[in-house]
């Protein structure tokens, strides 16, 4: 295969590609799954009373969150029986864009930061500040989640969050316990780790080179590691490149390239995209992978003993920054009457409720909501992953901050893999098309 390929030729894929729920599943052409309300009127039976019936809309397309999209969508229509639920998975945003533009969008949509500023924009979002606090759904939610999606529009709120998106290790207990080796302390140890996994014939770290996710998420907590957080928000918010957040994104650049050149991933990575990275690992011949917590299902049918620890600090009992925001947040439609709107807010605040944060929580998920989880049973792989991510502090998905931003760290980063340029080339480039990308988003 041309390994120029992959950078300049996969990026029709690569496009549609986005950091969801799902963070490497491409979308596909919008999908309508109908509520058992809907199944029935199909079938020609009389329903539960329904006089309103509303459009939800999600890009979720893994087997596990529809599997408890579905269950929610139930419960709230036991719960609210004069509503009926409509779902469509796994839409793209062109096709979205194209619905708000006719007036023909869904009523109800799950967006990430990035598209929900968009949108918003473009005045397809209601403004929804008023219902916030009336129903005081911030106190529902952990600091800083509802602010996280609206941070860009200081005084104005148009979505409500409901589940967090963390970037987790997952190890293979056997591999470690036949390395002699623990979940590491410092970063220091996490080398430490990876070279003796590459010496004794393991794949130290999964990587699918086409999207290149968890390269990418090593180069966002090294530089989580090296920049403050005040510089990682001005990037982020206000996307300004501080002189401590150009050293910090050199030394995370210099340090994934020093891994690539000491072997730490797989040797034929240009050959994957993200989807069959679970697969992959579930061969057991890995040490490590990082992941999200939408893939924890999938560790956990790898059919031998699998562990979770959050990326460790720089020195021992530091703090670190750890790739964790809210994976998304539920808007509405501008253009909806009283009575969608009743029906789309009490759709929304089902999601804030202790028994939908229970229902998700059991699934593998972390919620945003605060509930009390110490009586819930849970999987020890998900305890696990809590306790890890109970030591760590929030980091943002980057890429987020710019539409094609994306695609240019994505680019930039293959090209190391690749020695198609130097860590000094990469950055150059990457400051230069932020830049570029900025200018075009009118910032």
């Amino acid at each position: 295969m041309n390994k120029r390929t992959i950078v300049k030729g996969s990026f029709a894929l690569l496009f549609v590609v986005l950091l969801w729920g799902l963070k490497g599943e491409v979308w596909k052409e919008a999908e309508m799954i109908k509520s058992e309300s809907n199944e029935a009127q199909q079938r020609n039976e009389t329903p539960a009373q329904s006089n309103v019936v509303i459009q939800v809309a999600t890009p979720m397309t893994d087997e596990q969150r529809l599997r408890m999209m579905k269950e929610s969508i139930k419960r709230f229509e036991r719960d609210h029986p004069g509503i009926s639920v409509e779902y469509l998975h796994a839409y793209n945003y062109e096709t979205l864009k194209l619905a708000f533009s006719a007036e023909k969008a869904p009523d109800v949509v799950y967006l990430d930061d990035l598209h929900q500023q968009m949108f918003q924009q473009n005045g397809y979002l209601m403004n929804i500040t008023d219902d916030i606090r009336q129903r005081r759904w911030k106190e529902k939610l952990i600091p800083g989640a509802l602010e996280f999606n609206n941070q860009r529009t200081p005084g104005e709120m148009y979505s409500v969050p409901f589940l967090m998106a963390p970037v987790v290790f997952y190890y293979n207990k056997t591999v470690f316990e036949k390395l002699d080796v623990q979940p590491p302390e410092t970063q220091e140890d996490l080398a430490a780790i990876l070279q003796k996994a590459k010496a004794a014939g393991y794949i130290p770290m999964e990587n699918g080179l086409m999207s290149n996710y968890q390269m990418l998420w090593m180069l966002y907590h090294y530089l989580y590691g090296e920049a403050g957080a005040a510089d990682t928000a001005a990037f982020y918010y206000r996307w300004e490149m501080t002189d401590s957040f150009k050293a910090g994104l050199r030394s995370a650049l210099n340090r994934v390239k020093e891994d690539v050149d000491r072997g730490f991933y797989r040797r034929d990575m240009e050959y994957y995209d993200y989807r069959p990275v679970p697969l992959l690992f579930a061969k057991g011949q890995s040490a490590l992978v990082l992941d999200g917590d939408w893939n924890l299902p999938q560790y956990e049918e790898a059919g031998f003993p699998i562990g979770v620890f959050a990326f460790p600090p720089k020195t021992k009992g530091g703090s670190q920054p750890m790739v964790n925001a809210t994976d998304g947040a539920w808007a509405i439609n501008a253009k909806m009457d009283a009575e969608k709107k009743e029906a789309a807010m009490a759709f929304i605040g089902h999601f804030l409720s202790e028994d939908s944060a229970e229902l998700w929580y059991k699934g593998g998920l972390t919620s945003c909501v605060r509930f009390s989880a110490a009586s819930i049973p849970i999987s020890g792989l998900k305890k696990e992953m809590n306790e890890a991510i109970r030591r760590s502090s929030f980091g943002y998905y980057l890429d987020n901050a710019l539409p094609g931003l994306l695609e240019s760290v994505q680019a930039g980063t293959q090209r190391l893999a690749l020695d198609e340029g130097t860590p000094e080339q990469i950055f150059k480039q990457f400051v230069s098309e932020f830049e570029r990308l900025k200018a075009a988003a009118g910032k």
